[in-house]
C-alpha cells in the first residue's frame, strides 16, 4: 500500500521524500525505487516537521503519531500546514490531530467516503454514456435502413425524372419558341423540382414503412412492383458497386 501511494504522488509531482520503516531494508528498498531519504522508525517525530504531506500505512496496534507530535511539528513549521493520510488499520493517527489548526486528516473512511462519491459520479456519467449510445444504435440502424432503400429511392427518381422528360418532349411544341437555355433551365430547374416534390411524400412512406415493418420488405417490394422498378435497382447496385471496386483499385 505504502509504494502504491508513493506511485501515485510521483504521478502527482512530488519529488523529495522521507521514508520511514520499522524495516530499514524495506525503507531502503522504497528509496532506490521513488528516490528519498531514509529516516529512522525512532526518529519519526523529530522528522515530522519537515513533512507537507504524511502517508500513514503500518501494522501497529496502536497509534504511531500523536497530537503531541503534531504540535511540536506545527510549531516548528510555523503552523505551515500538514496533510495527513492514514490508510493503516487499525488507524495509526490519532484522530485528535484532526481538531488542530493547519492539520488536515484523512483516514481509511475519508477516502471510501471520496471513493464511494467518486462511484456516484461515475456511474452517472455511465447512464449517460450508456443513453447516448441507445441513441446512437438507434440512429444507426436509421441510417442502415436508409441505406438499404437508398437503391429504390434512386431508381425510383430516375423513373420519374424519365416520364417528367418524356411528358416535357412530348407536349414540346405548346411552349413556342425556346433559347437551348431556356429548354435546359425547364428540364434541370422546374422538371427536377416537380420530381422532387412528388417524391417527398413517397420516400417519407417508405421510411416510416422501413423502421415499422422490420426492414420494410414489403413497402420496398410494393414500389418496385408498383412502378416496375426491380431491373432498374439491379442496374444501379450493379453500377455503385462497380464505382466502388474503381476506387479500391484507384487507391
Amino acid at each position: 500500500m505504502t509504494e502504491l501511494a508513493a506511485r501515485y504522488l510521483v504521478n502527482e509531482g512530488v519529488t523529495q521524500f522521507l521514508i520511514c520503516n520499522r524495516t530499514p531494508e524495506r525503507a531502503t528498498e522504497l528509496c532506490e525505487k521513488f528516490g528519498g531519504e531514509v529516516i529512522e522508525f525512532s526518529q519519526l517525530k523529530f522528522e515530522l516537521p519537515r513533512a507537507d504531506i504524511v502517508v500513514c500505512s503500518t501494522g501497529a496496534s496502536d497509534y504511531i503519531i500523536t497530537a503531541t507530535d503534531c504540535k511540536r511539528a506545527l510549531e516548528i513549521r510555523r503552523y505551515r500546514p500538514i496533510f495527513f493520510i492514514d490508510i493503516s488499520v487499525p488507524r495509526n493517527v490519532d484522530p485528535a490531530i484532526g481538531k488542530l489548526d493547519n492539520i488536515f486528516l484523512f483516514d481509511i473512511d475519508d477516502l471510501e467516503g471520496v471513493v464511494g462519491e467518486n462511484l456516484k459520479q461515475r456511474q452517472k456519467e455511465a447512464d449517460k454514456a450508456e443513453n447516448i449510445v441507445e441513441t446512437e444504435v438507434e440512429a444507426f440502424f436509421e441510417r442502415l435502413d436508409i441505406l438499404e432503400i437508398g437503391p429504390t429511392i434512386a431508381a425510383l427518381k430516375e423513373h420519374l425524372t424519365e416520364i417528367a422528360l418524356s411528358e416535357f418532349e412530348r407536349t414540346r411544341h405548346k411552349l413556342g419558341s425556346l433559347t437551348p437555355e431556356q429548354e435546359e433551365a425547364i428540364k434541370q430547374h422546374l422538371l427536377s423540382s416537380l420530381v422532387n416534390k412528388f417524391m417527398h411524400p413517397l420516400i417519407t412512406t417508405l421510411r416510416e414503412g422501413t423502421r415499422s415493418n422490420n426492414g420494410g420488405c414489403n413497402i420496398v417490394e410494393l414500389y418496385h412492383q408498383a412502378y416496375d422498378l426491380k431491373e432498374r435497382v439491379e442496374g444501379l447496385e450493379e453500377r455503385r458497386s462497380s464505382t466502388k471496386d474503381r476506387r479500391h483499385q484507384t487507391l
